[in-house]
């Protein structure tokens, strides 16, 4: 840990927000703070616009994220769904990756609660399932649902392997040198489907609709002064 003289001016603003804001929420007061450009009038910006929106509490699914999104293209709109968030509208232009942990099996309820203020209006959606080496049983199922009811068309889905959030011998040092190679290689295939668009619908492991029900879990995580409220 720095000392507070030694951190970067930008670091020791950031610890400020992060302070301000769970006093905030200590007063059951939530403001959404935007990372991103506003998206404005879908009918008047007039050009396609890319978001890598992620759920991201211990960091393996945002590192995920960015590691397929950098391969997929060079610049994106980061939405760290962490935080809440304002309502977008998109277009059918769009293109959103959009990365969940798994836990127990399913999507975060905050992240499906957020991504329920965007109206997609047909964008394309890239899914991606981040877990901790054991399974992803109805995440990537429940993700789609998720993003269908928002209005977007979902083209192609991944499951990644990151640390486990809890139990680090899961998963130590994942994604690593191998699982970026995969995801490279799978960047290349979303390119070519983005390029090349087609009808056929996409089809993920899981259940739809009736998915595996949440178990409660005998770990608890302990509050620190890192607690960023994320809601899980």
């Amino acid at each position: 840990r720095f000392h507070h003289d030694s951190m970067p001016p930008r670091d020791r603003l950031r610890g400020k927000i992060d302070r301000l804001c769970r006093w905030l929420a200590g007063k059951n007061i939530f403001i959404g703070i935007r990372r991103y450009p506003d998206p404005g009038d879908p009918a008047e910006r007039g050009t396609s616009m890319i978001y890598n929106l992620y759920f991201s509490p211990t960091g393996g699914t945002e590192r995920t994220a960015k590691i397929l999104a950098s391969a997929i293209a060079e610049q994106w709109n980061h939405i760290d769904l962490l935080r809440p968030i304002s309502e977008i509208s998109l277009t059918a232009d769009d293109i959103c990756l959009i990365a969940v942990p798994s836990f127990g099996g399913r999507i975060p309820t905050t992240s499906a609660e957020r991504l329920a203020s965007i109206h997609a209006n047909g964008a394309r959606a890239i899914l991606v399932c981040v877990y901790g080496n054991r399974a992803y049983e109805d995440t990537l199922s429940e993700l789609q649902d998720v993003l269908t009811d928002c209005g977007f068309n979902c083209i192609a889905a991944a499951a990644a392997i990151a640390e486990h959030s809890i139990i680090r011998e899961f998963g130590a040092g994942r994604p690593d040198a191998d699982d970026c190679a995969q995801l490279t290689a799978f960047a290349e295939k979303i390119r070519e489907r983005l390029e090349n668009p087609t009808d056929d619908p996409l089809v993920v492991p899981g259940a739809h609709g009736t998915y595996k029900p949440f178990k409660n879990t005998p770990f608890v995580p302990a509050e620190t002064d890192s607690c960023v409220n994320c809601g899980t």
